[in-house]
């Protein structure tokens, strides 16, 4: 109980800008994004995703 109990920063409120945009235009959200290269992150991704098949033996 008394770890559970102290402050703890996560990381949600880390990274949580302090005014965000809660309706953005969508001009400006496609120009941001077209400035960011998502071709690496994305085959990086493709890279390391494992698929496991777990069955059950039922009886």
């Amino acid at each position: 109980f008394e770890t559970s109990i102290q402050p703890y920063e996560d990381c949600c409120t880390v990274f949580t800008p302090k005014h965000p945009k809660t309706r953005p235009q969508l001009k400006f959200v496609e120009l941001a994004e077209s400035k960011f290269d998502f071709e690496p992150l994305l085959d990086e991704a493709v890279e390391n995703t494992t698929m496991e098949v777990k069955r059950m033996e039922l009886y």
